[in-house]
C-alpha cells in the first residue's frame, strides 16, 4: 500500500521502517530539506533513530505534496502545535485517501483536537476516512522489533479495519475502536 508519513522524527521514521518491512511503499516527509536529503542518501536517520537502516522502499522528501499525492494512507506524525500549518499545505485529498493521526494533545491556542483541525483546514475532509492511532508505544523498541500494541479508532469500521489489516504486524498489533474523541483525548 502506498503510504505517506508526515514527520521524520523518532516515531515517524520508526513507522516508516516498520511499514516498509511489511511490504509497503513509503514516502517519509521531513520539513528540513537538508535533513531529508541526508536521510535519503545515507539511508539512516541518525538524528532521531540512530543505528537503524532505512529499507530501500522508503523515499524521503522535503516536498509535502510529493509525499501525499499518490498515498492511499497519510499518517500525521508531527507535533500537534504545527499540525494546522502542515495540513494547510496539502493541496487536496483524493477520494478515499485516509488520514491517520498519531499526534498527541490538543492545539493550545484553540483547544482543538487533531480531527477538528483536519476538518477545518482540509476542504475535502471526510470523517469516515479519518482515524487516530494511539497507545503505549515506544518508537525505539518498535524499531528494534520489540512487540507492542495500539488502538486504531475511526467512526468508519471499514477505515479502522483497513488500517488494522494493512499495518498490523508481529511487531505492531492494532486493535479497532470507534471512539475517535476518546482515543484523541486519552492520548493527550
Amino acid at each position: 500500500m502506498h503510504t505517506a508519513i508526515l514527520g521524520a522524527g523518532n516515531w515517524g521514521t520508526t513507522l516508516a521502517v516498520n511499514f516498509a518491512r511489511g511490504g509497503h511503499a513509503v514516502w517519509l516527509w521531513e520539513f528540513d530539506a537538508v535533513q531529508a536529503e541526508l536521510v535519503q542518501k545515507s539511508r539512516k536517520n541518525e538524528k532521531f533513530l540512530p543505528g537503524i537502516e532505512l529499507p530501500d522502499s522508503i523515499n524521503v522528501t522535503a516536498i509535502l505534496n510529493e509525499a501525499v499525492t499518490n498515498a492511499q494512507v497519510i499518517f500525521l506524525c508531527i507535533p500537534t502545535q504545527t499540525s494546522r500549518s502542515v495540513v494547510r499545505q496539502i493541496d487536496a485529498l483524493k477520494p478515499g485517501q485516509i488520514i491517520v493521526s498519531l499526534m498527541k494533545g490538543i492545539e493550545q491556542k484553540t483547544k482543538a483536537r487533531v480531527s477538528q483541525i483536519c476538518r477545518a483546514e482540509l476542504a475535502d475532509f471526510d470523517q469516515d476516512s479519518y482515524a487516530v492511532l494511539s497507545g503505549p508505544t515506544i518508537a525505539a523498541e518498535v524499531a528494534r522489533n520489540l512487540p507492542t500494541s495500539a488502538v486504531i479508532a475511526s467512526t468508519s469500521e471499514r477505515t479502522a479495519t483497513l488500517i488494522q489489516d494493512a499495518y498490523s504486524s508481529s511487531v505492531l498489533r492494532l486493535y479497532r475502536s470507534d471512539d475517535v474523541v476518546g482515543v484523541e483525548t486519552a492520548g493527550a
